[in-house]
């Protein structure tokens, strides 16, 4: 278990660095709330419960983040008013539709609606995600991130996330 444990801090490290060359404050935020999680992560015995698991210690992590009243959080009971900061968080299957756990594409479609209502506030977005499908995301996504990003204020991070690792999927 602890070279597992290895490997997802320096998978952190090298996504993190990656980010904090685009955006230093979506870093930060990232990096606050996945070392508040990686501890729950490292105690995690059975992986079938890693995505409910970790999706709750992040959730909580933001709540109690010093970043909180910055950051909108999808999916979430609250609506909230615009925030500089999006994360999304989609640990389901790629086209999981469930409101309460969805996958990638109902969360991306969510801070689409987002973008749109709040491109004047939002800088920067998040999506932790335990599903990909890079042909889907090239056909159907990828499009509207880049044009959403085409202000040189505007960051859009996309992470995978394992039991063992992080990558980035998108970043611009």
């Amino acid at each position: 278990m602890r070279k597992e444990n290895n490997l997802m801090r320096e998978s952190m490290r090298t996504v993190f660095n990656q980010i904090a060359r685009k955006d230093e404050k979506l870093a930060s935020v990232l990096n606050g709330v996945i070392e508040n999680v990686i501890g729950k992560l490292e105690r995690i015995d059975d992986r079938d419960n890693f995505n409910s698991q970790t999706k709750s210690a992040i959730e909580d992590a933001i709540k109690g983040s010093r970043y909180r009243e910055k950051i909108n959080l999808y999916p979430s009971e609250v609506k909230g008013r615009c925030r500089e900061i999006c994360v999304g968080l989609a640990f389901n299957q790629w086209g999981s539709k469930s409101k309460k756990d969805p996958g990638f594409e109902m969360v991306a479609n969510w801070i689409n609606n987002y973008w749109h209502k709040c491109k004047d506030i939002n800088n920067s977005t998040i999506i932790i995600t335990t599903a990909w499908d890079q042909d889907q995301f090239q056909k159907y996504y990828k499009n509207t991130f880049d044009s959403y990003t085409v202000h040189n204020d505007k960051t859009v991070a996309v992470v995978l996330m394992s039991p063992y690792s992080m990558s980035t999927q998108y970043l611009r």
